[in-house]
Order: C-alpha cells, then structure tokens, then sequence
C-alpha cells in the first residue's frame, strides 16, 4: 500500500514534468543542451523532451468453440470459460485536489490522477471436442498482452520550441478536431485547451504524453517537414 502511495505521488510529479519542470540529472544531460525549462537540443540540432511513455501490449489470439446447440439432446463434453473481453489498464483522469480550492477557473483545482480500471469478462460454453457436434461457432478473442509496462519518464523527440509556427498549430488543432478531440477556438498558440484535446489524443492512442512529439505528430497524420 506504501508503494502504491509513492508510485501515485511520483506518477503526478512526472506527468506535469513531461509538460514543464523536469530536470534530468548530469548523466541525462550528456551531448545536450538545455534551450528551454522542458527541451534540450542534441549535436544534431534535434530537440528532445521528457514524456510520460505509455504501457506496450500486442494482440494475441485465442480461437474458441462456443456451442450453439441443446446439451439435454446431445451428449457433449463442454466447459465454461470466463474469458477476458477488455484488459484491465491504468489511465489518467482529473480529480479534483484540493476541496478548499477557491480559483476562479475550476481547471486550476485539478490535478491528473492515475487510476486503476479492472478487467471486463465473460463466460462462455464451449465445446471441448468437435467431433461430438456440429452445433458451435468459432470466436477469436483478441487479449491485448503486456509487453513493457508504461508510467515511467523518457526523451522523444519533438519539434523544436521556436520552429512550431502559427500554421503548424493550426493545422494540428483542425486534425483533432476533425477527430472528435474539444480544442477550443481557432488558435495560432498552444494553449490549454489545446493541449488539454492533444493529451486526451495521446491517451486514447497509447502515445507518449507530451506536446508535440514526433510519435504523436506522425499518428494523427500532422505534415511538419520543414518546421
């Protein structure tokens, strides 16, 4: 319980560091410079910056018989089986802080909380030999299977802080939108309603939190060669 306590609190700290305070330490810093409070620029002339890495899963796939017929005419073998028709996952989500916040803009009393949320099953009959009856279909379960757990901090790659233009907001806003993602009125700047529909974006999509990533950029489909 202790160590869950700690991992919260670490949890909430990195995720406002992916966006502004993070400060790696002197072996992190090596071949780069700090240009900003949150980029650092390699000998390449790249910029990095530290983002809050999502878990890793592939699909694996489980074939079963589910018997469609009457068992009391028949004589098969079946069982049941509690399959697992959604993973169990963490997300972040905002909670409210402080109950004695007193701020104008309700935003300022939140804070991004990460939060356990359970498998969903069911159970299903199936029919243990073929043979024995024609009556069952076949259903593949798509199990999403942990490959690298996420919640820990590292560098990606992201468009240098004065390479991102007025157009390049613009279009990224229009992207999100066309995708359902709320990012407020035309904007030229990253504000926060902005970065609020982009980190839902990455969330839903299992990308690095942070701001403009090149992950997240390539995955929504953002053309920033020359940016």
């Amino acid at each position: 319980m202790k160590y869950r306590h700690l991992l919260f609190i670490l949890s909430l700290f990195i995720f406002s560091s992916c966006n502004s305070h993070y400060v790696p330490n002197n072996n992190q810093l090596a071949g780069q410079t700090k240009i900003s409070k949150k980029q650092f620029v390699d000998e390449n002339g790249d910029c990095w910056q530290d983002c809050l890495m999502p878990a890793i899963y592939e699909d694996e796939i489980t074939t079963y018989h589910i018997y469609t017929g009457d068992a009391s005419t028949e004589a098969v073998d079946l069982e049941e089986v509690e399959i697992e028709i959604k993973a169990s996952k963490t997300e972040w989500v905002k909670k409210k802080a402080d109950r004695n916040c007193l701020s104008a803009d309700p935003n300022d009393c939140l804070v991004w909380c990460l939060v356990e949320v359970p498998a969903e099953t069911e159970t299903i009959t199936v029919l243990k030999d073929i043979n024995q009856s024609s009556n069952y279909e076949i259903k593949e379960i798509v199990k999403k299977k942990l490959i690298k757990k996420g919640g820990y901090v590292e560098k990606q790659k992201v468009i240098c802080d004065d390479q991102v233009s007025p157009l390049l907001v613009l279009n990224i806003q229009n992207l999100l939108a066309e995708k359902k993602y709320e990012t407020g009125p035309p904007t030229e700047k990253i504000n926060t309603l902005l970065k609020a529909g982009l980190n839902n974006y990455q969330k839903d999509h299992n990308l690095p939190i942070g701001l403009l990533n090149f992950q997240t950029l390539d995955n929504l489909g953002v053309n920033y060669l020359g940016q």
